[in-house]
């Protein structure tokens, strides 16, 4: 290592991942189109640190016999243990389970830094499903659908129909919808409330309802982009991805395309790992190595001290010998959700089904896991809604993790948020756009022509 970088990274989470990746991007074409006879041409440099033996961080994808080792609910507390060492097996099961919308940010990110040619196969989920009363509905997303959920009487249909044309075709950053509310919007339609109900949680994916007062354009925004996501493959059943062997390939995706750019990586690295933002020093080791650099950017897990707790998340990853939901026999992947205003909460419990068929365990074998935010001193029995969709599970895994929130912030110290109950990426995905924009000064640029990555290979 080297004793002084332009950024350090502690993590290699999903977030810290994709800005290393965005980063050495950028540091790369910075490079190449300084003159070449500028007597200061140096490019810049990026060092990524990380305690664990492996890539993913909080975002792993662990083997049965890791998963037991670190996760437990036998005494009543999930035990967590951040330092095993992953071992082999043919279960990869995801700590943060999660999907990627298939026109989101995080695969503009994927092609527009060039990463998305690093072989990563990926499977459209079956379906998008949410509750409304004691049963599941497809969720509805096109005109042509509405007209044919049995969610909604005949009147209404034709009234969301209409407004579900207005979402795809009609520029939502123009007025009036940057000044009128959602709670206006949906009113102008006379849409009623379980409409409202499954598009703003199943479409729109919020998890609670302070968006109704908030400009419509953001919702509508959501709602296209649901839409769009559909239609980016033919007779898919939802808009969401999975990347085949887990979501912890995402994370080894964008840190073997910034190491081929020139970015440092030391995973099992040293401990303790030691933070001076007074002096802009990490210190490594017990020979404490001090590195100094210009730009911090770290997990929340490594500032636990200096950030404020601002909630809790539960999950439960459970493992079936048939397919999981009791009321989709034929169905092995989708996502569930269940709004709030259904359970007398104040968020949305999700849902999410795996199989075989995604890497993630054996044949025969299915995935289950269930989230929501906590909001009671009984997180797992939070979870009874979701779990009651499930047919006998065969062992399950409770994990409890942290929400943190960065309130006092150092100076050129950067920490990402933590990851939320959501059973999608796009917030992480703006959590990297934010970090990059504060480290470089400007935005990254989603839209610019993807480079070759063989030139660089």
């Amino acid at each position: 290592m080297y004793d002084h970088y332009d950024v350090i990274v502690l993590g290699t989470g999903l977030t810290e991942s994709i800005l290393a990746g965005m980063l050495s991007s950028a540091f790369y074409e910075e490079y190449e189109s300084a003159p070449p006879d500028r007597h200061e041409k140096r490019k810049r440099t990026i060092l990524v640190l990380d305690p664990n033996p492996y890539y993913g961080g909080e975002c792993a994808s662990l083997p049965l016999t890791e998963m037991r080792e670190r996760f437990s609910s036998a005494a009543g507390q999930p035990q967590y243990n951040p330092f095993t060492t992953p071992q082999g097996g043919s279960y990869l099961l995801d700590v943060i389970p999660k999907f990627v919308m298939a026109s989101g940010l995080l695969v503009k990110i994927l092609t527009a830094t060039g990463a998305i040619h690093y072989n990563t196969e990926w499977m459209v989920a079956q379906g998008s499903y949410v509750r409304q009363g004691n049963r599941l509905y497809k969720v509805p997303v096109t005109p042509d659908e509405a007209l044919q959920s049995p969610l909604m009487g005949f009147f209404e249909k034709r009234r969301t129909a209409k407004f579900l044309q207005m979402c795809v075709e009609k520029p939502h950053v123009q007025s009036p919808y940057t000044t009128m509310s959602m709670r206006e919007t949906f009113k102008k339609y006379k849409l009623e409330p379980s409409t409202i109900l499954f598009l703003g949680h199943a479409v729109a994916l919020y998890d609670n309802d302070m968006y109704l007062d908030r400009p419509a354009a953001e919702t509508l925004s959501r709602i296209a982009l649901y839409a769009t996501s559909l239609q980016q493959f033919e007779n898919a059943g939802s808009p969401y991805l999975y990347p085949l062997y887990g979501m912890s390939v995402l994370p080894q995706v964008f840190s073997r395309f910034c190491a081929a750019r020139g970015g440092t990586f030391v995973v099992n690295c040293p401990k303790p790992i030691e933070i001076d933002s007074d002096v802009q020093t990490v210190t490594v080791g017990a020979e404490r190595k001090i590195i100094h650099y210009s730009k911090l950017v770290s997990a929340p897990s490594f500032f636990r001290h200096k950030l404020k707790k601002v909630g809790q998340t539960v999950k439960c990853v459970c493992i079936f010998s048939q397919p999981p939901l009791r009321d989709l026999p034929d169905v092995t992947s989708a996502q569930v959700i269940l709004p709030a205003a259904e359970l007398n909460r104040q968020h949305d419990i999700y849902v999410m089904v795996l199989s075989s068929e995604h890497k993630v365990c054996p044949p025969g074998k299915y995935i289950g896991m269930v989230a929501t935010t906590i909001e009671t001193s009984h997180p797992e029995k939070e979870l009874t809604a979701g779990l009651s969709l499930f047919h006998h599970i065969d062992e399950k895994f409770v994990i409890i993790s942290d929400l943190y929130k960065d309130e006092s912030p150092c100076k050129n110290v950067h920490i990402s948020q933590s990851y939320d109950a959501s059973t999608h990426f796009e917030g992480t995905a703006a959590d990297a756009l934010r970090l990059f924009q504060e480290v470089m000064g400007y935005a990254f640029d989603l839209e610019r022509p993807a480079p070759d990555v063989g030139d660089v290979l």
